[in-house]
């Protein structure tokens, strides 16, 4: 997850801080001293503790993908190249899963599993790697919303609320498998970038929502009540 770094007219810098929040490591600004939750973005103590920073939703992806669909993108340039992770081992060993450790999460998916979750308010959503292929849409019921996800053909996650102007809106693909209709009003969408190519609804854009790509006994420290798509 990338968060704005601002809070009213305040520019913050952070850095890692080396201390765990719910077995995730948590940032601090070097503004105010406070530390924040990198997953849900507040401030958990110092001068502005209960603030909270806007996400941004993002695509995990290839730089092939990516830059073929944004050709101008800018480049961050490392100060020295890296070749190698500290957390390598850490990656590969299935019972290295943090800390604080619940058994009746672990009993429904194992820890080290790669999920892909979704909050709203207080309502989450966790859906496993694996259960989303390409070209295959998910539609949910989540708390009072309808959203729908899917991975795109850049091998991204991407979320939205399936609905325009408080109008929910169903999918099915099209004869050809490579676009989307909606059943309200038969327009066709592009659902990777949820926009509207033709039909009543032609330039309309779905909301997209945050998603944050998590190992399972993180994201399940931080949303125990998650539902888990099976």
């Amino acid at each position: 997850m990338v968060h704005v770094r601002q809070i009213g007219d305040l520019k913050l810098t952070f850095i890692v801080s080396g201390r765990l929040w719910r077995n995730a490591l948590i940032m601090q600004d070097k503004e105010t001293g406070s530390f924040w939750d990198h997953v849900t973005g507040e401030a958990l103590i110092g001068e502005l503790k209960g603030k909270r920073l806007s996400g941004v939703p993002v695509v995990q992806t290839s730089w092939s993908e990516w830059v073929k669909a944004h050709p101008k993108t800018k480049v961050l340039k490392k100060e020295e190249e890296i070749t190698s992770s500290v957390y390598e081992n850490y990656f590969k060993d299935p019972d290295r899963t943090g800390i604080f450790r619940t058994r009746w999460q672990m009993e429904r998916l194992p820890g080290k599993r790669l999920i892909h979750g979704i909050s709203l308010g207080p309502h989450a959503l966790a859906v496993p790697d694996d259960k989303l292929k390409a070209g295959k849409l998910l539609q949910r019921r989540l708390g009072e919303e309808d959203i729908l996800v899917l991975r795109a053909s850049d091998g991204g996650v991407r979320a939205f609320l399936a609905k325009v102007r408080d109008e929910a809106l169903h999918f099915r693909p099209d004869s050809t498998g490579n676009q989307y209709l909606d059943e309200e009003t038969g327009s066709v969408w592009d659902l990777e970038e949820g926009t509207c190519l033709s039909g009543r609804l032609k330039g309309e854009r779905l909301k997209q929502l945050t998603v944050t790509a998590a190992f399972w006994f993180a994201w399940s420290s931080f949303y125990p009540n998650t539902e888990v798509v099976d």
